[in-house]
């Protein structure tokens, strides 16, 4: 009977609560007792989310077990030994392949406006797949175990359109993404003031050294999510003071983090989603006065502080030097004149289909210049492919609005799509990439929620206003 009660107790709590409960024993068992503890631990997440319906909360735990939490987690922090031989799994791939069996017994009958196109870039997939082969894929079976692994989070696009069917589910979500959000700003200060790396307790140096940044992916859906739900126009009291404190706290990871691709993305996002959205009014400037004023207070007060915010803005200025040829930008960026260099120089040598999963694919794949490294893995015809894929999504949301404005029906929140889709893209062309073939759980899971969201909205916009389909 206690037992039950506190079932009970434990299902009706909200689910912030929840996911703090569940992320604070994640911690410990992953970091503080011994290995066969951890791994039944595990195992029983596994469960609990194979019998839960719950998709909100249990998405953003896995994500936060790959993206970080107050400075803790992260790639391949948790992982299970399933297969002897192989390297681990991460628990959020398990978590992706029991999102797949959920979403397929249920059945469920989703309006998705770009699934051919969808279908069109699966097949493309698995032609890298097959062309790599021929490219030259060596090694035992764990390489081939690392293709799977790379391929295995795009079914992410199938699970979440099945699993997250109402737009209040998105919206749970992103509650609990938000708090991640604003823990994840707060770490980065203390780190900044204190040189101290949670996970590891390493002290760090000077400001190069303190560029920290805790997680990125959260930052990004945090940021939609915040400017969505602003833009619908419907919350107020402390929800509203949440969501401008989550859109300050992104803004403020990518500035004292120094990194001028999501600085000038986030800030021509947010300037963007408020201007043109009519999100911003003036009951509005009381929560962003409460928010702001202290953080500039703490910003200008604090002289660690104070010299990572002038170190960042030196780092914004020597953007001026790529006007004027210099590709490195002061000696700061080697994108441009080193490592785009080396990609391109293996694209050329197979152009259009790239290198797909060969060893050269993997070889020649960097992070660090996204275009280019599509280009290399996938060729002309796959870098053609996703980029009118994305132009593809952003127009069909535009012609939406248009058409529904036409009928006397305004949705500036759509809006906030095509605002994000270019500000991201800026990201991947600039920073880091983005989009792509493959990817880890980390990058796969902002993907799928945005877009599936995106098709979501899209279905449920058409059907209230009995808006013909564009």
């Amino acid at each position: 009977m206690a037992k039950n009660r506190v079932v009970t107790y434990l299902l009706s709590l909200p689910d912030i609560s929840k996911f703090l409960i569940l992320i604070s024993i994640t911690l410990g068992m992953t970091y503080f007792v011994p290995e066969q503890f951890k791994f039944i631990w595990y195992l029983v997440l596994l469960i609990l989310y194979f019998n839960s319906r719950n998709e909100a909360l249990w998405l953003a735990f896995y994500l936060a077990t790959v993206d970080g939490f107050i400075g803790f987690f992260g790639l391949y922090s948790t992982t299970l030994e399933l297969i002897p031989g192989l390297p681990s799994i991460e628990l959020a791939q398990l978590y992706i392949l029991l999102s797949v069996i959920k979403a397929a017994s249920r059945h469920v009958k989703v309006e998705i406006f770009y699934l051919k196109y969808l279908q069109l870039l699966l097949i493309y997939v698995f032609f890298l797949i097959i062309w790599g082969q021929f490219n030259g894929l060596s090694g035992e079976l764990n390489v081939y175990f690392r293709v799977i692994k790379g391929v295995l989070p795009l079914l992410l696009f199938y699970s979440i359109p099945r699993l997250f069917t109402e737009a209040n589910t998105y919206e749970r979500f992103f509650r609990i993404i938000f708090i991640i959000v604003i823990l994840g700003f707060v770490t980065q200060i203390f780190t900044i003031m204190t040189g101290i790396v949670p996970l590891t307790g390493d002290v760090l140096g000077d400001e190069e050294e303190k560029r920290v940044y805790y997680n990125a992916s959260c930052t990004l859906l945090g940021l939609f999510g915040a400017l969505y739900l602003l833009a619908l126009k419907r919350y107020k009291g402390i929800m509203l003071f949440f969501l401008y404190a989550v859109i300050i706290s992104a803004l403020g990871m990518a500035v004292l983090s120094a990194t001028r691709g999501w600085i000038i993305s986030f800030g021509l996002i947010i300037i963007a989603s408020l201007l043109l959205t009519s999100s911003v009014r003036r009951k509005h400037l009381l929560p962003f006065s409460l928010i702001i004023i202290p953080l500039l207070y703490l910003g200008l007060s604090n002289s660690i502080l104070h010299e990572q915010i002038v170190f960042s803005q030196h780092r914004l200025l020597t953007m001026k030097g790529l006007t004027a040829g210099d590709l490195t930008a002061g000696g700061t960026l080697q994108r441009l004149d080193v490592r785009s260099k080396r990609v391109m120089n293996a694209w050329e040598q197979s152009p259009i289909f790239g290198w797909g999963f060969s060893d050269n694919g993997y070889l020649y794949a960097d992070g660090h210049v996204g275009n280019q490294s599509l280009l290399a893995f996938s060729g002309l015809t796959g870098f053609a492919l996703l980029n009118i894929f994305l132009i593809f999504f952003a127009y069909k949301i535009y012609l939406l609005r248009k058409v529904m404005l036409q009928n006397h029906f305004r949705r500036d929140a759509l809006l906030i799509f095509i605002f994000f889709l270019v500000g991201w893209f800026i990201i991947h062309s600039s920073s880091g990439q983005q989009f792509g073939f493959f990817g880890l759980p980390s990058q796969m899971i902002p993907l799928s929620v945005f877009f599936s969201f995106g098709a979501l909205e899209y279905a449920n916009n058409i059907k209230k206003t009995n808006v013909r389909k564009v």
